[in-house]
């Protein structure tokens, strides 16, 4: 039996930057969801998230990275899970595997569906969130 050694926790300044990155995802999501993605600005998004346009710029490209913040790290992650797998392993063994495992992750989220179903009701209406979707599936999964 091997031991197992836990990473060290983030230091001060990661966790900074990432409750930055989280205020401005769930700003973005709540704009949308309450004015529709195309009337949010990034302006309003970094108002909202009480940080300047410039600092969203640090942390985002646009509105609709800032509104799939989490869709991007969720995928990533499986994509990251699912080449951990073992080479000979079948290809759908893998997947259902990786996935167990990201829903585990993800366990502790809010059950209700939370800010998962405001970014769901505010992307449906918007085909530059679709486009920013399919832009990502084309990166993550070449053919």
């Amino acid at each position: 039996m091997t031991a197992t050694t836990n990473p060290p926790a983030p230091g001060l300044r990661e966790r900074k930057k990432a409750a930055t990155r989280q205020a401005l995802h769930e700003a973005a999501v709540r704009l949308a969801a309450e004015h529709g993605v195309e009337r949010v600005t990034v302006e309003a998004i970094a108002d909202a998230a009480n940080v300047s346009r410039r600092t969203f710029s640090n942390y985002f490209n646009g509105k609709e990275q800032a509104l799939l913040h989490t869709d991007y790290a969720r995928m990533a992650r499986l994509v990251e899970l699912v080449r951990d797998r073992p080479a000979g392993e079948a290809g759908w063994t893998a997947l259902t595997r990786a996935i167990e495992v990201s829903v585990a992750e993800n366990a502790d989220e809010d059950p209700s569906g939370g800010s998962a179903t405001a970014r769901s009701a505010a992307t449906r209406r918007s085909p530059a969130s679709w486009s920013g979707r399919t832009r990502w599936r084309s990166a993550s999964c070449p053919a």
